[in-house]
């Protein structure tokens, strides 16, 4: 997770480039975020030149005439909440860059066997460098049990958007910060090609804007930390960034730790997402680390 103070790109410094729909991050200082940033601008970049402009017209059009994914992000939470319950998001991945694609569905499937109500998977460069294929790969295993996946990654662009369609992704990510100004657009554009969005917030301006273009679940704490000097005081921001979420809103929020996690379920959190190092704790196993969130997100801790 990113810890940074990237300030969210004004009208003036945000801005789309042609046809392309391309976001040009504002010209802050040189943070862990913003490299992260350019590093996938930079990849998109070379993907939309590689398509050409009537490519990657062709390429949404496709995805937008597909059919929506079978399994829902939302309705996933949903289901718990109604039961006054905390739904589970586990992150997974291959476990090592060097590793093959399909160990990340071999780890979607211990961690739905382990209680998780959906998985989340990192699609960026910094994570893996076959993202798309993993992506893939956990979303046709994730197929047979009705289990929706979620992409993380820096969505700037909707040809983004229709690939992970493509790959059979419920949801799509998005960070307010990084899109500043085109938050709507891209948020609009998942929704046009039948996903889900989430939109991260770490402040109330973010929170605005995510209420502004309409959003229903907002995430926390998922790509981006809050740039804040101690873990009470991140606390505190996240149970006001829960408490100040439009009526109706759900909320998935990022954690790392059995702490994070109760904590969170005592502020209100209709999902958990479980970081990836929290799912990875020495020897012990998924499937307990899972029952043991699970027991926690039950309500009967």
């Amino acid at each position: 997770m990113r810890t940074s103070t990237f300030a969210p790109c004004s009208a003036s410094t945000s801005r789309w480039r042609g046809r392309g729909n391309v976001v040009v991050a504002c010209n802050a200082p040189q943070t862990s975020l913003e490299r992260s940033v350019r590093l996938a601008q930079k990849r998109l970049g070379s993907e939309l030149s590689r398509l050409g402009e009537l490519g990657v017209e062709e390429r949404i059009a496709s995805a937008s005439r597909a059919p929506p994914p079978r399994a829902s992000f939302v309705s996933a939470i949903e289901r718990r909440t109604y039961a006054g319950e905390c739904a589970i998001v586990a992150e997974v991945s291959a476990g090592s860059p060097s590793a093959p694609a399909w160990h990340a569905a071999e780890a979607a499937e211990k961690c739905v066997e382990g209680g998780a109500d959906a998985i989340a998977l990192r699609t960026d460069l910094e994570s893996t460098a076959d993202g798309l294929l993993q992506l893939q790969l956990v979303c046709r295993a994730m197929e047979a049990r009705n289990i929706p996946v979620l992409q993380l990654d820096w969505t700037m662009h909707p040809l983004q958007v229709a690939q992970a369609k493509e790959a059979g992704a419920a949801g799509v990510q998005i960070v307010a910060s990084v899109l500043g100004s085109g938050t709507p657009a891209i948020h609009d554009a998942i929704l046009r090609l039948g996903m889900e969005p989430i939109v991260e917030i770490i402040h109330q301006r973010d929170l605005d804007m995510a209420e502004k273009c309409g959003a229903r679940l907002f995430g926390v704490h998922l790509a981006v930390a809050l740039a804040l000097p101690n873990a009470e005081a991140r606390i505190l921001a996240t149970k006001g960034l829960l408490q100040s979420l439009p009526f109706g809103a759900l909320s998935c929020i990022g954690v790392a730790s059995m702490d994070e996690a109760r904590n969170a379920i005592a502020y209100g959190a209709d999902a958990l997402l479980l970081k990836r190092d929290m799912l990875v704790v020495g020897s012990q196993d998924v499937g307990d680390v899972l029952r043991e969130v699970r027991y926690l997100a039950s309500g009967d801790d």
